[in-house]
């Protein structure tokens, strides 16, 4: 089992190093206005970039993008940052160290934006290790900071400059919005994209929220066959006293490959760019065979047919758009059907509901088929008795075909 886990570690690290770095088909437009098609390296920005990396070709070499001479680049579907010169608040949003001015602390700027919304009303977002800061740009006017400030009063008490809200009364009156709803939007990523989507769709024009184009695809179905290769033992825990070698009850089974099938529901988790998923996968599986307990030898039967329920978590290493490395660690819900033990010339013993756990790890292609190699180690299943107990573990093949 060790051998097995520092196997799947060493394959996960050694993808991570080889997956996480890409370059991604995209566009970046200079100060010229000239639009060149160029691969984008995707760093996943925490806080929004100085610089970023591209190639002109999959196989050029590296150059370096800069707010100075890049207008915009873009990796479509992914994100959209524009080169701006911008008045931006430097006030601190620490409340350990807030500033007794209600007033911002301008500062000018030359910075990459990140796209929300784009339409008659553009919203951006700056993000740094301050604070998450929003920019807007209605039409045929400058990118201006949406105000928003936290401040210490002459009470000492916080208080909140909330100047936004007389920006977007002013600047984006519509007949659908009404004073009472920017009263109560709140300075956040999410009720701002709802106010300017919902401003741009009043004044009909082009609405295209970026923001929420990665986590469309939310939920997959799959359709789940393979092989499975399992083992069993059983032990016997409290020996007669009266017989300290009788052993009657102890059975080694014979390796056993069965077919297993059944389905898996995903669901694609909102952040980290769809790298993360949730998982519920219910597995039928069945393992019978027979063995000769130790002193006295007596013939033991095994019928175990269960539904394995794995729920887990699934983690996406991407090489390219069409291929796909992933990693899965799941607790499983073993529930027997009518599995039993049957022995010669002893009582028989009926399995029942165990949990235990596994990793593996897969490959998919087109988001459509994948194959996995699931390692379940040995677990329970036998821990309600007191005379016996049982392991058993085993390793997976299988493929997999989405249907929805």
């Amino acid at each position: 089992m060790t051998k097995k886990l520092q196997i799947l570690a060493f394959l996960f690290t050694l993808s991570i190093c080889n997956g996480q770095i890409r370059f991604e088909k995209g566009y970046i437009i200079d100060n010229t206005g000239t639009k060149t098609e160029c691969y984008i390296k995707n760093s996943e920005w925490r806080y929004n970039p100085i610089e970023f990396e591209y190639k002109l070709t999959e196989t050029g070499s590296i150059e370096k993008g800069e707010s100075y001479n890049i207008r915009e680049f873009t990796i479509p579907n992914v994100f959209t940052f524009l080169s701006s010169d911008i008045k931006i608040d430097k006030s601190s949003s620490d409340l350990k160290t807030l500033s007794q001015s209600k007033n911002p602390n301008f500062e000018e700027r030359k910075v990459f934006l990140k796209l929300l919304v784009r339409g008659d009303a553009s919203l951006f977002e700056y993000k740094d290790s301050n604070a998450s800061l929003y920019f807007f740009k209605p039409k045929e006017s400058e990118i201006t900071q949406l105000i928003y400030k936290k401040y210490s009063n002459s009470e000492g008490k916080i208080a909140e400059n909330t100047t936004f809200r007389s920006q977007l009364w002013d600047e984006l009156k519509c007949e659908d919005i009404s004073l009472e709803k920017t009263r109560f939007t709140r300075y956040n990523k999410k009720e701002l994209i709802s106010f300017f989507s919902e401003y741009n769709l009043c004044s009909k024009s082009e609405n295209v929220i970026y923001s929420n184009r990665i986590a469309k695809d939310w939920f997959k179905l799959r359709i789940k066959s393979g092989i499975n290769s399992s083992s069993v033992e059983t032990q016997q825990l409290n020996s007669n006293p009266a017989a300290p070698n009788d052993r009657r009850l102890e059975a080694e089974f014979d390796k056993n490959t069965s077919i297993t099938f059944g389905l898996e529901a995903e669901f694609i988790l909102p952040f980290n760019r769809n790298k993360w998923s949730f998982f519920i996968q219910p597995l039928y599986r069945s393992y019978n065979s027979s063995s000769i307990t130790g002193f006295p030898e007596q013939e033991v039967l095994l019928d175990y047919n269960s539904i394995e329920t794995f729920i887990g978590i699934r983690h996406y290493v991407f090489f390219s758009s069409n291929s796909k490395l992933f990693f899965n660690a799941a607790t499983i819900l073993d529930s027997p059907l009518s599995s039993i033990i049957d022995y010669e010339n002893s009582n028989d013993v009926e399995l029942q509901s165990t949990l235990g756990f596994s990793i593996g790890l897969g490959f998919m292609y087109n988001d459509k088929i994948s194959i996995e190699f699931n390692y379940i180690p040995r677990r329970e299943i036998l821990e309600n008795f007191l005379t016996i107990g049982g392991g058993y573990d085993s390793a997976q093949f299988i493929l997999a075909y989405r249907i929805f």
